[in-house]
C-alpha cells in the first residue's frame, strides 16, 4: 500500500477520502489507500449493533470471499483483529484503526442494544431496587456494586473499564 505511517492518526491537514455505498452510508479512508479500495463494490455488513464496509473478492478458483475494508487495509496475520478506536466500523482511516487480539476488541466493544440501563456494564437489579454496576475480566463477570443512581453505578464501570482495559476501555 502508499501509506507511508500506518499507525499515524489522521490529524486536521491530513488528507481523507470517502466512498458512498449504494445505501448512501460514507466510508472514510486515508487518501493513500483510496487507489487500492474505489474499484471495489463495498456494501454494508451489520454485525451486532455496528456497520461495516465489506466487498466481495474472487478468489484463483473463481469463488468469492467476503472481505472487510478494515482488513484488507491493515492485513493483519491470522489470528489477529483490526479495532475501530471509535467504535465507527465505517471510519477506515488508519489512525482510527489498531490490530488487536479478539480480547482486546471485546472490551472496546459498544453496549449492547438491549439492557435495562442506557450505559455499558450497567443493569437494573430489581430485587434490590437498584443499579447494579459489572465488568467482564479474563471472561468471568466481576461485580463492581450497587447503586442507587444509574449515573454512579456508570461511573464505577468507567474507572474500573480505564484500570483494567486501559487504551481499550469503552
Amino acid at each position: 500500500t502508499l501509506c507511508s505511517s500506518p499507525s499515524k492518526p489522521n490529524m486536521k491537514g491530513d488528507k481523507m477520502k470517502e466512498i458512498v455505498m449504494k445505501d448512501t452510508s460514507v466510508i472514510l479512508i486515508d487518501d493513500c489507500d483510496y487507489v487500492l479500495l474505489v474499484s471495489n463494490k463495498w456494501h454494508k455488513l451489520t454485525v451486532g449493533n455496528c456497520n461495516y464496509a465489506a466487498t466481495y473478492i474472487v478468489l484463483p478458483d473463481g469463488s468469492r470471499k467476503q472481505e472487510l475494508m478494515h482488513r484488507i487495509i491493515l492485513k493483519p496475520f491470522k489470528g489477529w483483529e483490526v479495532d475501530h478506536i471509535d467504535g465507527n466500523g465505517l471510519n477506515n482511516q488508519r489512525g482510527n484503526l489498531r490490530i488487536c487480539k479478539h480480547r482486546n476488541n471485546q472490551m472496546n466493544r459498544r453496549k449492547h442494544i438491549i439492557g435495562t440501563s442506557q450505559y455499558k456494564g450497567v443493569s437494573w437489579d430489581k430485587d434490590k431496587q437498584r443499579w447494579r454496576a459489572s465488568i467482564s475480566v479474563n471472561g468471568k463477570r466481576r461485580r463492581l456494586g450497587s447503586y442507587k443512581k444509574e449515573k454512579n453505578a456508570a461511573s464505577a464501570y468507567n474507572k474500573a473499564a480505564k484500570l483494567i482495559y486501559g487504551e481499550y476501555a469503552n
